[in-house]
């Protein structure tokens, strides 16, 4: 699921360089993502990797902010997450 499904910045918006506000580096958009077992069996060394476009054009695209895990699995953080400590 995407929260909101669709977003569209105003053409005329421009990112707030070095501003440590959420606001000023865009729209907050939420991705979750579901793994789910169907078998019987418990499983083991699953691995889920996810490839999501940060820069379009040298500029920032998505703003990588936090990543988060439920049900005792572990996540390897990407680099540059959260890189302006926003």
């Amino acid at each position: 699921n995407s929260l909101p499904a669709t977003t569209v910045l105003p053409v005329s918006w421009h990112r707030v360089e070095g501003s440590r506000r959420l606001e000023d580096h865009g729209i907050k958009v939420e991705h979750v993502y579901q793994l789910h077992n169907k078998g019987p069996s418990t499983v083991s060394d699953v691995t889920l990797r996810l490839a999501v476009p940060s820069r379009l054009g040298g500029r920032v695209l998505l703003y990588l902010l936090e990543l988060g895990t439920e049900g005792g699995m572990s996540c390897t953080h990407p680099p540059g997450l959260n890189a302006e400590q926003v």
